[in-house]
């Protein structure tokens, strides 16, 4: 059992029988001999003598504790952990194993390139072995993509930490989150059907009869299953926006009745004689002359800059998938991850 798995009591007795010399160590990188220690961060491991004949290079505090994270991440998934474990040119920080799947864990402290990160990957892959990999600084030229699963690591208040999109997760918790397929690769961010939008309303004078009427925009972005957001900008800019959904016209319409704004005209396809072709529209509630796309944008853009600008929170499902094309290792809780996992894609199997 790997030596973070150890009770106090079950460590004691072993550190006790190797200087007894009653159980020797035998150390899996070369078979040679070693003996017990405890890191300055607390952590148990096992390391070579110092007349070992053997390419192994002490690790830092920082690198062992990542590795006890790691492990105990493994069992709490179900998977067998083994430190140091070697293989067709390759060297694992901790390998997982579960029946017939393996998948070797790198926390990688030290800087590396992407090439030669996905030379390494390709021995690993050789051996039928899956990647993982914990940066301290992620290779510049490594985009997310499924072959490579790769992460960001640091530590707060000395534990090691996981930064996953906007998210921080411990990294045990992260391990095993992994290994039951709570992170998948999906090729898009997705949006959750249900959505809860803050609404901005405003007056706005009507460029034909100067009259002012209420239009409104919403002024949040839309939520993922894995925390990330999407700029409802990316996915409304055509006729069928989403705040001319039903749901939220009511709801602006309850407020500028119950308030000081004034009326809102009726949202209906006009025809533009800027762009020559006719689109759904906020119009002027006096004259229904169309307030047009591009005024409104520039309207909505220093209606923005005003801090104290009138706002109603509405709760929506929304009418349709709303998704971007962004590449995204997706942490969802629940089984809802964003978009099409790259598993259903093209028939490969995610982490």
């Amino acid at each position: 059992m790997a030596a973070p798995l150890l009770s106090e009591a079950e460590w004691d007795a072993l550190c006790n029988r190797a200087r007894e010399n009653d159980h020797p160590l035998v150390l899996p990188c070369c078979g040679s001999s070693g003996h017990c220690r405890i890191s300055k961060l607390g952590t148990r491991h096992f390391v070579h003598y110092r007349r070992a004949a053997c390419s192994w290079q002490p690790e830092t505090a920082e690198h062992l504790l990542a590795k006890e994270a790691v492990i105990r991440g493994c069992h709490a998934a179900g998977f067998t952990a083994k430190s140091e474990c070697s293989e067709g040119g390759w060297r694992a920080d901790v390998l997982a194993i579960k029946s017939t799947l393996r998948l070797a864990f790198e926390i990688q402290w030290s800087s590396q390139t992407a090439e030669e990160t996905e030379e390494r990957q390709s021995l690993y892959a050789k051996s039928n072995v899956r990647g993982c990999w914990f940066f301290r600084r992620t290779p510049a030229m490594l985009k997310p993509q499924n072959e490579t699963p790769a992460f960001e690591l640091n530590f707060e208040d000395r534990a090691p930490v996981v930064n996953i999109g906007k998210r921080s997760c411990a990294l045990t918790a992260f391990t095993e989150a992994l290994l039951t397929r709570k992170v998948r690769f999906c090729g898009s961010l997705m949006a959750l059907p249900q959505q809860k939008l803050l609404i901005a309303v405003a007056a706005m004078k009507c460029w034909k009869c100067h009259s002012l009427s209420t239009i409104y925009y919403i002024d949040s972005d839309l939520r993922t299953a894995c925390g990330a957001e999407i700029p409802v900008e990316d996915v409304t800019w055509s006729d069928e926006k989403l705040e001319f959904t039903p749901a939220i016209e009511n709801a602006v319409i309850s407020h500028v009745v119950g308030g000081n704004l004034p009326k809102l005209g009726h949202i209906k396809r006009r025809f533009s004689r800027t762009i020559k072709r006719a689109y759904v529209s906020f119009g002027c509630a006096n004259c229904d002359a169309i307030f047009g796309d591009w005024p409104l944008r520039d309207f909505i853009l220093e209606n923005r800059c005003n801090e104290n600008r009138e706002m109603i929170e509405v709760d929506i499902a929304l009418p349709g998938p709303y998704s971007v094309p962004v590449p995204h290792w997706c942490f969802a809780e629940s089984s809802q991850h964003c978009g099409i996992t790259m598993n259903q894609m093209n028939g490969r199997r995610t982490v």
